[in-house]
């Protein structure tokens, strides 16, 4: 799943994109591709400040960074399933006679 991209234009005025995405079943498991040049390495940790410093060789302007908001939404509903079930256990530790 995409969870974000990063794009900047090099001096040629060319655009360079590098997305962030999970491969497999663990979310840890995220990887940087840039989609011009075709680099690809496994980014378990700061996925995004990799992907920046590679765009960093290509790009000599400001940098757009852009978040997937099914990413997002999926975020937002899993701790509000993580708040739910606190509150659910509070309530049955607190029927307890």
């Amino acid at each position: 799943m995409e969870t974000g991209r990063i794009k900047g234009r090099g001096p040629d005025g060319r655009e360079y994109v590098v997305r962030i995405f999970t491969q497999g079943t663990e979310d840890e498991d995220r990887w940087i591709e840039c989609l011009t040049c075709g680099y690809r390495k496994r980014a378990e940790f700061g996925a995004r400040a990799k992907a920046e410093e590679h765009l960093s060789g290509h790009c000599d302007g400001p940098l757009q960074h852009e978040r997937n908001p099914t990413a997002v939404v999926g975020i937002m509903i899993v701790a509000g399933l993580f708040v739910l079930v606190g509150i659910m256990m509070i309530w049955m530790f607190n029927q307890r006679p």
